[in-house]
């Protein structure tokens, strides 16, 4: 049998291919000499994908990396395994490699990849799927979604191409839209084309994840996230830069790249070696049971925070770890045994002198060293008061853990007077710095939102593609909900109160099957007003049970940044925000302070309105207040839209073209829940150190 030779970390032997590893003896239990790991594919692989491997020299290669890469991560958290743990941990490596490697598609897609098919310069057939037809493809509907107002016949040209292609009756198309809407609907075509292509791109990037690591920082953990960062840098060189005839060897002239940038002087050796040296005492450390990050994973783990919790734990303890590692100058490599509070003092200052790490590039993988460097340089904003007094409050109990569990002689006091935030606001101060926050919309701010942004075209565009947006923005600005709230409205949650021959709609906010609330004054009934049932929520609400679905909204964890990200850039293009700031919550602020106003001018109980948008009487330690009848929570909102002189008939004329002036305003529901049903509130259990 003729088989593959030159393959890494592989041999064949005896009509089978072997995966082979030297393992160092540190990592494996009751060894004291390393070890040469051998593994038979047969006996990891099944039938149908060893033969697809074995005559596959490339896939082969990949899977191979792939097991090596995987296995070495866990070889370096765990000093501790059997060989019968190395073959577990390859057979389920292999598994979910498997898993993300074999993507069926429908017979819809396999047409739409037909047509990207093309042959190479050496006369190769390079299918659809490949990198190199996707990225051409994208690349060129990317050059025309960037050019859609000036050049709409090709919009039109290359819209029509689409639908041809997909299961859209191209006549069924011209009958059905008017023809002063066609443009939007070409322009609509061509950006949704684009969507499904950056996605078919993040599909290659996953099955293939080894070919893109030059792009990926080695900060970067998990497998998703992985692939998240890879296919941002991805999507932006292919719009950066033009035309590649190879698409797979410019992603390899990346590192190339990377490399050339190196300038080699005199001093550039001598800091290599400081580096070099740094390094060295860096991995003797980290090597002993003191490695911070084991246990500030323990210490999240002791805790039992659930993952949105962890992950902001993990940012604030990240300042402690990146001090612990130095930055191979001034401050060296210690660990958190050696610490002493004069660590604690200058942790602290450097602290009050950084800047906050945002997205863009030049910040991507800057510690706390270099962020000081960067705000003085730039004469940037200061970290804020809330987030370093997160980073003190989690630094402190992390320590308490540490001190408690981990090393008893250790001091446990030096950092109970830890206060970088203090340090700030006595900085900003001095310094004549006020520390900007974010403020309410005024009247005439929202009006320009609605007859400005959410014209008749945008209106249109967000509802076809993303309906979540358009309706976020009508809870937040008429309901003052929070988007975590937003983002979790189960379709059971929409409920129906019958009183008095009359109909009532409210959103039942409750913390069932799985949602989480922010605190028990959460857990409350909020009535859908006139305003929202004109505007044709329950047309909406009617489509989404047609089709069986559960979620209100398709709103996923990541959905609630791309909302957020949307609004920051239409308040940037609408409003002036040179001297104030806003964001998405400043909705529910705004309406808070509105509603608060019938308090004020005593037409309504202060308590009733705190039941509607979620605060308790006095302060938040006070008791429950308990859920409005939806019948005077609707009163209540009803009187505040009319106070507040919003002028909305633009916005419902628009929706009510939309739904073919056919705005439903009677779901046939049940309606015999009672509103004041009390909710399960789940307390936010960690435990104590």
């Amino acid at each position: 049998m003729t088989h593959f030779t030159n393959l890494n970390y592989c041999y064949f032997f005896k009509d089978s291919y072997y995966f082979k590893k030297n393992i160092h003896h540190k990592h494996l239990k009751d060894y004291n000499k390393n070890l040469l790991y051998r593994r038979s594919l047969r006996l990891v692989l099944n039938k149908r994908i060893y033969k697809y491997l074995s005559k596959n020299k490339e896939e082969l290669n990949k899977y191979l990396n792939h097991i090596n890469i995987n296995l070495t991560s866990i070889l370096k958290k765990d000093k501790s395994l059997t060989i019968q743990d190395v073959n577990f941990y390859i057979q389920t490596i292999t598994e979910e490699y498997i898993k993300r490697a074999i993507v069926e598609n429908s017979d819809l897609e396999d047409k739409r990849l037909k047509k990207l098919q093309g042959i190479s310069e050496n006369g190769e057939l390079i299918n659809g799927y490949e990198l190199q037809k996707l990225s051409e493809r994208f690349k060129k509907l990317d050059n025309i979604y960037k050019k859609m107002t000036l050049n709409p016949d090709k919009v039109k040209d290359e819209a029509i191409k689409i639908i041809k292609n997909s299961d859209i009756n191209l006549e069924d198309v011209l009958v059905k839209i008017p023809a002063d809407k066609l443009n939007v609907f070409y322009e609509m075509t061509i950006k949704a084309e684009r969507e499904i292509l950056k996605n078919d791109i993040k599909i290659y990037i996953k099955r293939n994840i080894e070919e893109f690591y030059y792009l990926i920082s080695k900060s970067t953990l998990g497998f998703d996230e992985k692939v998240d960062e890879a296919h941002s840098v991805y999507i932006v060189l292919i719009i950066e830069n033009k035309k590649q005839d190879n698409y797979l060897k410019f992603l390899k002239q990346q590192n190339k790249n990377y490399s050339e940038n190196l300038n080699i002087d005199e001093t550039s050796i001598k800091a290599m070696f400081e580096k070099f040296s740094n390094q060295k005492n860096e991995e003797a450390i980290l090597n002993i049971k003191s490695d911070v990050s084991l246990i500030i994973n323990d210490f999240i783990k002791f805790k039992g925070y659930d993952e949105k919790r962890t992950k902001a734990r993990l940012v604030n303890l990240n300042p402690l770890k990146e001090y612990l590692k130095g930055n191979g100058k001034e401050y060296i490599t210690k660990d958190l045994e050696s610490l002493t509070l004069e660590d604690v003092r200058k942790l602290e200052d450097i602290l009050s002198e950084a800047t906050p790490k945002t997205r863009a590039k030049d910040m991507m993988n800057k510690n706390i060293f270099d962020l000081v460097e960067i705000r003085k340089k730039k004469q940037l904003k200061r970290y804020g008061f809330n987030t370093l007094k997160g980073v003190a409050d989690d630094t402190k109990l992390f320590w308490k853990y540490y001190c408690k569990y981990i090393n008893k002689t250790q001091d446990k006091e030096i950092f109970d007077s830890f206060s970088p935030h203090l340090i700030v606001n006595k900085k900003n101060f001095e310094e004549g710095i006020i520390e900007e926050e974010y403020r309410d919309f005024n009247n005439t701010e929202l009006q320009i939102l609605l007859d400005e942004n959410f014209n008749e075209k945008e209106v249109y565009r967000l509802l076809i593609n993303y309906p979540r947006t358009f309706w976020a923005f009508i809870f937040g600005l008429v309901l003052g909900m929070r988007l975590a709230e937003i983002a979790q409205l189960d379709i059971e949650d929409v409920k129906k109160h019958v009183e008095d021959n009359e109909e009532y709609y409210y959103l039942y906010l409750n913390a069932n099957n799985g949602k989480s609330l922010k605190n028990q004054n959460a857990h409350r009934n909020i009535p859908i007003p006139n305003l929202i049932l004109d505007l044709g929520f329950l047309n909406y609400l009617e489509l989404r049970r047609k089709r069986g679905l559960t979620k209100v909204f398709d709103i996923p964890k990541s959905g609630e940044n791309v909302i957020t990200g949307y609004f920051a850039r239409v308040f940037k293009k609408f409003l002036n925000l040179e001297d104030s700031k806003v964001c998405f919550h400043s909705f529910r602020q705004t309406f808070i302070t509105k509603i608060n106003e019938l308090a004020e001018a005593e037409e309504e109980l202060n308590a009733n309105l705190k039941r509607i948008y979620g605060h308790s009487e006095g302060t938040t330690t006070n008791t429950y207040l308990g859920r409005i009848n939806p019948k005077k929570g609707l009163e209540i909102v009803n009187k505040e839209i009319e106070r507040d002189n919003l002028n909305y008939s633009n916005l419902i004329s628009t929706m009510g073209k939309y739904y073919n002036n056919k705005i439903i305003k009677s779901l046939n529901m049940d309606s015999s829940f009672a509103y004041n049903t009390a909710s399960l509130v789940r307390p936010k259990m960690t435990r104590k150190i």
